[in-house]
């Protein structure tokens, strides 16, 4: 039987969220209200928050080995940052779904998460 990543088989599942400052607005404190919004879904890791290793980039690789998910912020700088595009790789070999958002001017609400994690 096929495994099913909507959001109900990912409740309470790790969410790599997966991201690039590049564009203003994703920030520490924007993303520190997405923090909470996807909190309600999942248990999130995101690097700019939770990340306070000596060994930054290892442990960006086990939090994303370890998810259940990638949720990509999709900027209109993501494409050009290596980080991101390794981690959507990376996902992608070990057989991690990739779900998107398009972010332009404001950060998206609960409900626009909950329809980018459910398509």
């Amino acid at each position: 039987m096929k495994k099913s990543h909507s959001l109900c088989s990912i409740s309470g599942g790790r969410i790599f969220v997966s991201y690039t400052t590049r564009d203003s607005i994703i920030n520490k404190k924007s993303l520190g209200v997405l923090l909470r919004i996807i909190s309600t879904f999942g248990k999130p890791f995101i690097d700019l928050i939770h990340n306070d290793s000596p060994m930054k980039q290892d442990r960006v690789k086990y939090e994303l080995q370890n998810s259940s998910l990638l949720l990509l912020l999709e900027t209109e700088s993501v494409e050009q940052s290596h980080w991101v595009q390794w981690e959507i790789e990376m996902a992608k070999s070990c057989g991690i779904p990739v779900k998107s958002i398009k972010i332009s001017n404001v950060m998206p609400t609960k409900q626009q998460l909950i329809a980018a994690l459910n398509s």
